[in-house]
């Protein structure tokens, strides 16, 4: 407090004193002597001096004190704006819904990071605004974006953990569930802003991808024709148990969980289609289970539209519009690894 309060006393003194030509000698102008002084103001005790001048300013030694100042290399030597640079301009951490851990006894090995700790120039800083780009509604509901405070995310010394999104009670237990997404983030800092992205990825999509592009590069390969590709996708994913309930509709539900509904069979057939090489998507109905709630994938073959029925059989049939229920959503390029959109 006694640094603090001379180092402002002194910034009066030189500004209501001092005259121009004074200041002038001193290769200093009035804002270059205020941003000297913001900048003193944030530097330790140890840069005070040995005989005191600096607790114990007055008129007097208001310019002897700037004069003994400049005289400290070490004080000035960061004095013009400072670099900062994040060790990391994407965080990626993995974590795995309580479910899921349980029933398939899944556990995240070494190589999946489960936290990350942000640096700033190689050090944890306690003195940094983060920020997360959100959108929000105002109360007429239109929509509006903005940068807040994240909300569990990432700590005050920047460290990245999982934030559980919600929760499940089966059987009186509670099951958490994590927030799996991308979001855009910032790190202020002495008015510097540095930009970066967190994403939260469930490790049980990135073992079912794992797996799924293992038995691709063993089961598929160029010589064969685009149906003959379809023809052994849909067998592998047919090959799973049709069942419904928790744990059935996900990515991971066919190759970690060992079953699930049409909407992760549909969804896989489609996914490992157009890692074929193929143009495939899903769409509501279907020949042999014709109803809206019904979700077959759909891929295009030789030049011509297929329907993909996987779910607990392998079948490949011409596509019939008249089976169907609404638009094909075709993937694309998305993932269902990833956060997946219609868009």
């Amino acid at each position: 407090m006694k640094k603090l309060t001379a180092i402002l006393l002194t910034a009066a003194m030189i500004i209501t004193v001092i005259p121009p030509v004074s200041a002038a000698q001193t290769n200093l102008t009035i804002d270059s002597v205020l941003e000297i002084l913001k900048y003193l103001s944030k530097l330790p005790s140890e840069y005070d001096s040995p005989d005191n001048k600096l607790t114990e300013p007055t008129m007097d030694n208001a310019l002897e004190i700037l004069k003994y100042l400049a005289k400290l290399p070490s004080v000035f030597d960061d004095f013009h704006e400072t670099d900062y640079e994040l060790n990391t301009n994407h965080v990626i951490v993995y974590a795995v819904n309580d479910e899921a851990a349980e029933f398939a006894g899944l556990t995240i090995p070494d190589g999946y990071p489960q936290s990350f700790q942000i640096l700033i120039n190689g050090e944890i800083r306690d003195d940094v605004r983060w920020q997360i780009y959100g959108e929000y509604y105002l109360d007429d509901g239109n929509k509006y974006h903005d940068w807040v405070s994240p909300s569990g995310i990432i700590n005050s010394t920047g460290l990245v953990s999982p934030v559980s999104a919600s929760s499940v009670i089966r059987d009186g237990i509670t099951y958490k569930e994590y927030k799996y997404r991308t979001f855009e983030m910032r790190a202020v800092i002495n008015e510097r802003i540095l930009e970066f992205k967190i994403t939260f990825i469930d490790y049980a999509k990135a073992l079912s991808e794992r797996i799924v592009d293992e038995w691709l590069e063993s089961n598929i390969n160029t010589s064969m024709t685009d149906m003959e590709k379809a023809q052994a996708i849909t067998e592998y994913v047919g090959s799973f148990p049709r069942t419904g309930g928790f744990l059935s509709q996900g990515p991971a539900s066919l190759p970690v969980y060992g079953f699930g509904c049409c909407v992760s069979s549909s969804g896989l057939s489609a996914e490992m289609l157009q890692k074929a090489g193929l143009r495939a998507g899903i769409q509501g109905g279907g020949i042999y289970q014709a109803a809206p709630s019904h979700i077959v994938a759909v891929a295009e073959i030789d030049g011509n539209l297929y329907e993909i029925e996987s779910n607990g059989l392998a079948i490949i049939s011409p596509y019939n519009k008249n089976a169907m229920y609404g638009d094909i959503v075709w993937y694309n390029g998305k993932s269902i690894f990833e956060e997946y959109t219609t868009d």
